[in-house]
Order: C-alpha cells, then sequence, then structure tokens
C-alpha cells in the first residue's frame, strides 16, 4: 500500500482521483491548494504526488520545487496534471 496525495483545487476531481487511488488499496491523502498538499507532505510524507499545475496559494511548479527542496522528501515522486492547454 503506497500513500499518495492528491492536489488539485477543483474539488470533484481531487476528490475522484482520491477515490480512485483508495479504490486500489491505497492509503489517499486529499490537499486543495497548494499550500495545504506541502503541509501535508511534510506531514505523512508519501510515496506519490499528483498535483495540478495550477493551484491556488502554490502552483504545482511552486509545489514541486517546495518538495525537492525537502530532505525527509527526496523520495517522494510527483506527478503534475493540468487541464490547461494552449493552440
Amino acid at each position: 500500500m503506497a500513500k499518495i496525495l492528491v492536489a488539485d483545487d477543483e474539488v470533484q476531481l481531487t476528490d475522484l482521483l482520491a477515490e480512485i487511488v483508495a479504490e486500489h488499496g491505497h492509503e489517499a491523502f486529499r490537499a486543495y491548494n497548494g499550500r495545504d498538499a506541502l503541509l501535508l507532505a511534510k506531514r505523512e510524507i508519501p510515496d506519490l504526488i499528483i498535483a495540478d499545475v495550477m493551484m491556488p496559494h502554490m502552483s504545482g511548479f511552486e509545489l514541486f520545487r517546495a518538495i525537492r527542496a525537502e530532505h525527509s522528501l527526496n523520495n517522494t515522486r510527483i506527478v503534475l496534471i493540468s487541464a490547461a492547454f494552449t493552440i
């Protein structure tokens, strides 16, 4: 069982992804902005973080840099997602 943090300001998407994670037997944690995701990551030390790129208080890119700066989170994998695109 892995500890997985899902961070997205879209509540329905965050809840859906967390439910899918839990259905596959993993422990899911939810954060609805980047700042809360960082605090939760420091407390829970997840194995994986799935985070939106565009979030309030701290973007996914800023979260990525902050996670990499934390020694205790060196082994945490990060997947950044986004529904935004340009043509």
